[in-house]
């Protein structure tokens, strides 16, 4: 459970350069290592090489809530877990920050739907948390 927790703290890290790397060879394949102008043969498929992404604004709230519930279900057995769940989120807050202003180019699109649903999960992570906590002392 500690190694994968170790492993969520550099995946954001890892994604954003593995991102931007593949994005810039592909884009330099397409100048011939800017030797010459773009090789695309039509407007849509020029456009589909140099637009930027959308931010997967569910996919990083999934990732949010994967490590939370980790971290409520096995805090109260493995300590440490609280540590490395902060740091995980702080790191995944700055890398979020860089894509959002420098990879991503348009705007996150979401309604307040998204963020009811994670308050209610949170607090059923919150409930396990408790009833976990419970069983696990309990048998000690």
């Amino acid at each position: 459970v500690i190694l994968t927790m170790i492993f969520n703290i550099a995946f954001p890290i890892i994604e954003l350069i593995f991102a931007n790397i593949v994005k810039c060879i592909r884009r330099c394949i397409d100048r011939r290592l800017c030797c010459r102008a773009t090789s695309c043969k039509t407007k849509k498929e020029y456009i589909e090489l140099y637009n930027n992404d959308i931010y997967p604004i569910q996919e990083r709230y999934a990732f949010v809530i994967a490590i939370v519930i980790i971290t409520m279900t096995f805090s109260c057995i493995i300590p440490l877990l609280n540590l490395i769940c902060a740091l995980s989120l702080l790191l995944l807050y700055f890398s979020d920050k860089i894509l959002i202003f420098k990879v991503y180019q348009f705007p996150v699109n979401y309604s307040n739907h998204l963020h009811k649903l994670i308050k209610k999960t949170l607090y059923v992570s919150l409930v396990l948390h408790f009833a976990l906590t419970a069983v696990f002392l309990s048998q000690a």
